[in-house]
């Protein structure tokens, strides 16, 4: 039976023996167990011998007085764990093939060995250097043991660490992130955990990155001391609640030679608001990584560190979307915002570089592009774009072609912080912070532009020749205004929409190819061009009255090629004279 007058006996393994795996667990001892008629009792499947126990229920030569043994009290109290976590533990069973227990104290000013035996009995006590961490209470310990020299055959023993000095023992150091960093060797502190590019550089500060997908890495240095690999898990309290939850762990990092190593932290079920710019942090290495599977309890090797990171928030855009006519240029302004602390200071402020330019991602690929020589991004069928940067916003030109309607795919616009960070990114979690860019699904600016369609305008043509002359005209047809080139943008007649001549006598279009109006003559139209032809009766003189033609035809298209038809009639005037 063993007792302490420090923190309560913890359970730190078992002594197999002859080192048989199917050994059992030890058994604390029940007082009731081993007596009755037979010589021997079956507990958990194992007939154990109760000879000298026996013997020493039943001696009554105890002591100078020699009395009987009080044998009630040779029982454990604890008959599920023997006593763990008090300041007794035992006495239990470990003959036969029952485990001896290994347990620890630890901050003891005195211990106690309590033997009774009717026969050879031994016992053995050890110092036990360990490492420890130092996040507050509610976190739980980790705790690894870190002796370089095997107790038995005198060896070195491989210990991987964390950072570049190995660990040293740390007990009882204060809880609150930063025991073990006052502790008077310097094995300890951000700065020797860094890798080596930012050791020293970092104002004592891990920084915690966001990766484009959502997630998180910490990259630090990490060493294996000699042995064939060293595996690694840490633990980030994304949701602040105390505790390291199990979709707070990392990927399984291995490592097989000393230099930089990335966790990953990609399980998280948690949305951390920009507001937040430190988060709690532990990190295990062990050669065994099912010793370091959870963030708390004993491992055999390694090291543990808890410290606080920094949390990085990269930048986001916003959306904007505009509408003009057809032909005409648009403009908008692009807003982008920089959150979080700026690299490795605990007050500056993260900004948009403005001495990194801007970049145009195209929609459809998710692909960063480069502009032309003119500086515009062309869309086949749609349109170009140009963006300037003004400050830390954007601002965005499109010029539609001639013949584009309806809504652009339009572009994305891409934009750096100081950090470095990009608008990359996407959201984990869009119920609390969707992503600013749906086209792509990011959080770049997008800009969105809708042309709108105009009307068709035309030019009423006439024509003036001798008494019976044959005459011809071909009204014409435009969009209205013009481009921003100054120029018309025509909308002739085809075979698919064909112009036609309205009937004087109805008032509609006909799909006859000729009208003869009484009086004046006969006029018949060429459908897929427009031109008219004029036949007048022989004896008509003077200005006819002249025939309506009309045109249903697109005046554009949208991205998706479905045309956007507008209506005009055209008055044809024809004068003969004698």
């Amino acid at each position: 039976m063993f007792t302490t007058n420090g923190e309560g006996w913890q359970h730190i393994g078992e002594w197999l023996k002859n080192n048989n795996k199917n050994t059992k667990t030890y058994i604390p001892q029940n007082t009731d167990n081993l007596f009755g008629s037979s010589p021997s009792t079956n507990i958990n499947g194992m007939n154990l011998y109760r000879t000298n126990l026996d013997q020493l229920r039943r001696s009554n030569q105890v002591g100078p007085d020699k009395k009987a043994v009080a044998w009630k009290y040779f029982g454990s109290a604890d008959l599920t764990t023997g006593g763990l976590g008090t300041g007794v533990f035992g006495p239990n069973i470990s003959s036969s093939d029952v485990a001896v227990p290994l347990v620890m104290t630890k901050g003891a000013s005195e211990i106690g060995l309590y033997i009774v035996s009717g026969g050879k009995q031994s016992a053995m006590f050890g110092f036990f250097p360990l490492d420890e961490g130092d996040a507050p209470e509610s976190y739980g310990k980790a705790i690894h043991s870190i002796a370089t020299v095997d107790g038995i055959t005198g060896k070195k023993v491989n210990q991987p660490y964390l950072g570049h000095l190995s660990p040293d023992m740390d007990e009882n150091n204060a809880l609150d992130w930063f025991g073990d960093d006052k502790a008077t060797t310097a094995d300890e502190g951000i700065d020797q955990l860094l890798p080596a590019e930012l050791k020293g550089t970092t104002n004592e500060m891990i920084k915690m990155d966001r990766t484009h997908p959502g997630n998180y890495t910490i990259t630090l240095e990490a060493h294996t001391d000699g042995a064939p690999q060293a595996n690694i898990y840490g633990w980030i309290d994304f949701n602040q609640n105390g505790t390291f939850d199990e979709d707070e762990r990392s990927e399984l990092a291995t490592i097989t030679k000393d230099g930089s190593v990335t966790l990953r932290f990609t399980k998280s079920k948690t949305y951390i608001d920009p507001s937040v710019n430190e988060l709690g942090v532990r990190v295990r290495i062990a050669k065994d990584a099912v010793q370091i599977e959870s963030p708390t309890g004993m491992a055999f090797s390694g090291e543990v560190e808890d410290f606080r990171t920094q949390v990085t928030h990269p930048p986001k855009g916003e959306v904007k979307a505009t509408s003009g006519l057809q032909g005409e240029k648009q403009t908008a302004t692009v807003a982008f915002t920089a959150r979080g602390l700026y690299k490795y200071s605990r007050t500056a402020v993260a900004q948009i570089d403005e001495t990194v330019a801007p970049q145009i991602v195209d929609n459809r690929t998710g692909q960063v592009v480069t502009p032309g020589a003119d500086g515009y991004y062309a869309v086949a069928g749609q349109g170009k774009y140009k963006i300037t940067p003004n400050g830390t916003s954007v601002d965005v030109e499109f010029i539609p072609e001639d013949h584009f309607l309806g809504t652009a795919d339009g572009i994305s616009i891409r934009r750096t912080d100081t950090n470095g960070y990009d608008t990359g990114w996407s959201t984990k979690f869009p119920d609390m912070e969707a992503n600013v860019d749906t086209a792509i699904n990011t959080m770049d600016g997008l800009y969105i532009p809708t042309v709108t369609p105009k009307d068709i305008e035309g030019e009423s043509k006439t024509s003036t020749d001798v008494q019976g002359a044959t005459q011809t005209g071909t009204p014409t047809f435009n969009v209205v205004g013009t481009n921003l080139d100054g120029n018309k943008v025509a909308i002739t007649p085809s075979a698919l929409y064909p112009a036609k001549l309205v009937d004087p006598a109805t008032g509609q279009p006909t799909n006859a190819l000729s009208v003869t109006v009484a009086g004046e003559g006969t006029y018949t139209i060429d459908d897929t061009t427009g031109k008219v032809t004029f036949v007048p009766e022989p004896g008509f003189t003077g200005s006819a009255n002249g025939v309506t033609v009309t045109l249903s035809a697109p005046v554009g298209r949208d991205k998706d090629v479905r045309f956007v038809m507008s209506t005009l009639r055209q008055r044809l005037l024809s004068t003969l004279q004698q």
